[in-house]
């Protein structure tokens, strides 16, 4: 179940409910840092950045939910 998995996994699997977009924890690198890793083939730029500030916005407000995000 996800409330055993670690925090990376946790963090990956709402960020991918919450935007669609796929990551990968560290902790499946066999690694203690925690985290996770993007892989970016997005060759148009301004699709690119919506991406990036998609993760950002997220990101946020997971780690701050009391904040109002505006990019």
């Amino acid at each position: 179940p996800m409330s055993k998995a670690a925090p990376d996994k946790k963090l990956v699997y709402n960020l991918l409910g919450a935007t669609g977009i796929c990551t990968v924890p560290l902790s499946g690198f066999c690694t203690d840092l925690p985290g996770f890793r993007v892989t970016l083939l997005e060759n148009d730029d301004e699709k690119r950045l919506k991406i990036w500030h998609t993760i950002a916005g997220a990101l946020t407000s997971m780690l701050y939910p009391e904040r109002e995000l505006s990019i």
